[in-house]
């Protein structure tokens, strides 16, 4: 009887502390599978304060007529959705509202593979929206692109106070007076005739974008785009 009591008792001993490791374990992916979400949204927002802050400057700039169609183009060209929807129509909390004007770059996930930016116009009231499934070679292309000619369009005075200005996050923006030593011969041909280069970097797993900037009437300069590094679980 006595060790029949012992075996039971020591059957439910075992079984507790069989569920509290299980519990443990279960508690223990939950959040890590948060902190990791956490990790990636951070990622993706460090990477999208320069596009978004050149995005958002632009659009600024032009006659308020000319903008939704500026956005249809250029959605289409980088294939992403833009627009630009009022502050309210996110109905954002206090700290959200805070993050927006101190010129932070929202994240929101629809789906697995669809992902939504947001950041405050500078002018405020209004949020530009970037919709996007993945970032792609052509958007990486189209994006420097647009950047090399927005500062070949500004007086040569003010252009790297507009690099300063995007040079934010995670993704480095330069410009230079010489052409990128990494690049050989045959690519800096291609840099001059008007092609954005891509170059990987697989000892430090991230690419780094180039292109040749020439202002009319001006000598040419050398914009530099990058590295921009893979995210690391």
């Amino acid at each position: 009887m006595r060790r029949a009591l012992a075996d039971s008792t020591f059957l439910r001993v075992y079984v507790m502390l069989a569920a509290t490791l299980v519990l443990a374990l279960g508690v223990a992916m939950v959040g890590m599978t948060l902190i990791d979400k956490v990790r990636i949204e951070h990622y993706r927002e460090q990477l999208a304060e320069a596009p978004m802050h050149l995005l958002a400057t632009m659009i600024d700039s032009m006659p308020r007529g000319e903008r939704r169609e500026w956005l249809a183009e250029k959605s289409e060209v980088l294939d992403m959705s833009m627009s630009i929807v009022p502050l309210s129509s996110l109905s954002p909390s206090y700290f959200t509202r805070l993050r927006l004007q101190r010129g932070g770059v929202l994240v929101g996930r629809d789906s697995p593979h669809e992902w939504r930016f947001w950041r405050l116009m500078p002018a405020g009231g209004a949020v530009l929206q970037v919709s996007l499934s993945g970032m792609s070679e052509r958007q990486l292309r189209g994006l420097t692109q647009l950047s090399g000619e927005w500062l070949a369009s500004l007086p040569a005075g003010e252009r790297q106070a507009s690099i300063d200005s995007m040079t934010r996050g995670d993704l480095p923006v330069a410009i230079s007076q010489s052409p990128p030593e990494i690049l050989e011969p045959r690519q800096r041909n291609r840099l001059a005739g008007g092609e954005v280069m891509m170059q990987l970097l697989p000892e430090h797993w991230s690419v780094v974008l180039f292109m040749q900037v020439t202002p009319p009437g001006e000598a040419p300069f050398w914009l530099t785009v990058g590295p921009m590094a893979s995210y690391e679980a």
